[in-house]
């Protein structure tokens, strides 16, 4: 039996080319990540916060500990303790920082006195003796008229 050298078929144009998957098609507005809730999107213009950012290993963080459970017993209305702690709640504190254009340097523990006029965030670092009565002190300081 003889051999026979078949010759392929010459493809036509349509077939030689691979149809291409379709692409969907990107929207003309660029989606914005959605950015955490925080503890500032609850603030009210007439409250005031006082945030403490703090790391449980901490030794300093610990020994304020007790000074910080008084004075959030003896604050007054309007007047919003939080506490943030770095390991739990670290997508929080960067989302706060950003929002607050926080620029100081940062270390732990960080007590920040913020409150809010119109829709602008307004903060001070507290740099005092962490003691109660220095915390409720700063607190009456601050809340005095700020220009913006």
């Amino acid at each position: 039996m003889a051999k026979t050298n078949k010759v392929p078929k010459r493809l036509h144009r349509r077939q030689r080319t691979a149809k291409k998957p379709k692409t969907p098609k990107k929207s003309k507005t660029p989606k914005k990540p959605k950015t955490p809730k925080t503890c500032l999107d609850n603030l009210g213009s007439s409250d005031v916060l006082l945030l403490k950012i703090y790391a449980d290993w901490c030794i300093h963080c610990q020994n304020m500990k007790t000074e910080w459970e008084k004075l959030a017993e003896t604050t007054k209305p309007n007047t919003i303790i939080k506490e943030l702690e770095e390991s739990k709640d670290s997508n929080e504190i960067s989302a706060v920082l950003r929002k607050l254009k926080y620029k100081d340097s940062f270390g732990f523990p960080t007590v920040i006195f913020v409150c809010k006029k119109g829709k602008k965030f307004i903060y001070k670092r507290y740099e005092g003796e962490r003691t109660s009565n220095k915390f409720s002190k700063f607190i009456e300081d601050c809340k005095k008229p700020v220009k913006v």
